[in-house]
């Protein structure tokens, strides 16, 4: 019994021992925090998800991001010795297998076919790619940009009042954009299709879509 007793007065003697420097601590960074020798001074912390080095002034506003200039992962990667080899036997096979069709199109035929003709083909009716690519972007970035502009404008200064006229107002104008987007979407399959253009010419103009 007298072990275990003098076992309890030792753990208990450590707790709080253990508990007086944590208080300790505490209190010592509460007055650092709050003097004014460090009020002036933002404190830095890293944080390891984004990478970047956060100023905190208080507890009440968000921290200011001060981010820090660091290497891409390729660049990390091509410091090492066995990823830069990788990549020369890469550039050494790219080489090879060049040299390979310019010495059979030599051997073969005499000259050197580059095989330019599948290329022009599928960029065939460039032109009409250009214009109609041009349109589209000018009906993305100015008619819907300066309609929207105008009507998220003009809806509170001549309806604010009435709401039955300002759901009407937003409803003509949602029906307005509905039949761009089916314009938009019809328009360009029509060129397509009417112009028969080639494969890259008209991915082009439905990506763009």
């Amino acid at each position: 019994m007298s072990e275990s007793a003098s076992e309890k007065l030792m753990i208990h003697t450590e707790l709080q021992a253990l508990s007086r420097k944590i208080d300790h601590y505490l209190r010592t960074k509460s007055e650092n925090v709050q003097s004014p020798e460090n009020l002036d001074k933002p404190s830095l912390s890293l944080n390891m998800t984004t990478k970047a080095y956060t100023t905190e002034n208080s507890k009440d506003s968000l921290p200011d991001r001060v981010f820090i200039k660091r290497n891409s992962l390729l660049t990390e990667m091509f410091k090492q010795n066995h990823i830069r080899t990788i990549r020369h036997i890469f550039i050494s096979i790219m080489i090879i297998l060049a040299l390979q069709v310019i010495v059979s199109d030599l051997v073969e035929n005499g000259s050197i076919d580059l095989n330019f003709e599948l290329i022009r083909w599928a960029f065939d009716k460039f032109q009409v790619v250009c214009y109609t690519w041009f349109y589209m972007i000018m009906s993305s970035s100015c008619l819907v940009y300066y309609s929207f502009h105008f009507w998220s404008n003009d809806r509170i200064k001549q309806f604010s009042s009435d709401a039955n006229t300002l759901f009407k107002y937003d409803l003509l104008w949602l029906t307005l954009y509905c039949i761009y987007l089916v314009l938009f979407i019809l328009l360009p399959c029509y060129v397509v299709a009417t112009n028969k253009l080639p494969v890259a010419s008209a991915f082009i103009i439905l990506i763009e879509q």
